[in-house]
Parts: structure tokens; sequence; C-alpha cells
């Protein structure tokens, strides 16, 4: 377990060489597990400033002994298709899991379970200066 995530992700940046493959796997929506849940704008706006192309960002929600994978496009939107059996978490979401796109003005129904995030990502530039990111909708144009 890495517990300054912004430096472990760097390094990763570092050791990936050029033509090589990162792949990450880390808990979105899923509590108490672990200190961190990530937003898929961290790889996103990580691996897309430094030099990297994303080949897959894709979510996953696990219950029942059964794994859905959701795809999530490039603002780290995705669709929860599984309805709720058991219960729901309440969040202000509006209609689906919106991630980036949060409205506190309606409220959506999240099936329980866990929520898994994956990233798999290409050196495409052999950076070995990796750099902090500046999320997307904050960038200048």
């Amino acid at each position: 377990m890495f517990f300054n995530i912004g430096e472990a992700i760097k390094n990763i940046a570092v050791a990936t060489k050029k033509g090589g493959l990162v792949w990450h796997g880390s808990p979105l929506l899923f509590f108490n597990h672990g200190f961190y849940n990530l937003n898929p704008t961290f790889f996103v706006d990580f691996y897309s400033q430094n030099g990297f192309e994303i080949l897959d960002l894709s979510a996953s929600f696990h219950r029942d002994g059964e794994i859905t994978k959701l795809p999530v496009d490039g603002i780290g939107a995705f669709t929860v298709p599984v309805p709720p059996r058991r219960g729901v978490i309440r969040l202000p979401l509006v209609g689906d899991v919106m991630i980036g796109r949060v409205s506190a003005n309606r409220v959506g129904d999240v099936p329980t379970g866990f929520y898994g995030l994956f990233c798999l990502a290409r050196n495409i530039s052999g950076t070995d200066q990796p750099r902090i990111p500046i999320q997307a909708p904050y960038r200048s144009k």
C-alpha cells in the first residue's frame, strides 16, 4: 500500500519505459476499502498530461459473486445497468452515476455493491520527469 499516492504514480510513470504498459485497479465507491477511492479523472489527467495514452478505462460493479464491467468515457462518467436488489445508496447524483458532473439538486439511486476502477495506459513519450496534472476542466484553453 502506497500512502503518498501522488509520489507513487509519478514513480510508476518513471519506471514504465517508452512503449511499456501500466495497469491500475483501485476502489471506486468501495467504502472502507483502503485509504483512497479514486476518480477516473485521476488517471485520465495524469497520464494524458505525461505522455501516455489511455488504452482502457473502465469501472466494475461487484455484487452477489457477479462482476459487471462498466465502460467509462473520457470525462469519467459511467452508467450502472444493474437494478438494485437489496437496497440502494442515496447520493447527490443526476440519474446514472455521473463522476465529474454532480448536481446537488437531484438525487439518484446507486445500487449497493462494490465498485472498482481500472486503467490501462501505454507510455508513448518515454518521459522521466512526470508532472502533477491539472484537472482538465481547470486547465487554461
